[in-house]
């Protein structure tokens, strides 16, 4: 997997990846748990996954999102 000028080799364990862009713009939950990779939004927008030459295994690729909410209502 390559983003950016960086790339990563799965061991076959769960990827947690942070995108540092909204840590720096304050728009994180205060623990989000420790990350496999950090990267940008351009970064996480511009992965390439790259399986090894002349291999035709299938792969499977689950993905979900964590995000919240909140609304800033003064009552």
């Amino acid at each position: 997997m390559s983003y950016g000028s960086t790339s990563f080799t799965s061991t076959g364990n769960n990827i947690t990846v942070l995108i540092s862009d909204f840590v720096t713009e304050g728009k994180i939950i205060s623990n989000p748990g420790t990350p496999t990779i950090t990267m940008t939004k351009a970064e996480f927008e511009g992965l390439e996954l790259t399986p090894p030459r002349d291999n035709a295994t299938n792969i499977s690729i689950n993905m979900s999102a964590t995000e919240f909410e909140v609304d800033n209502v003064v009552v």
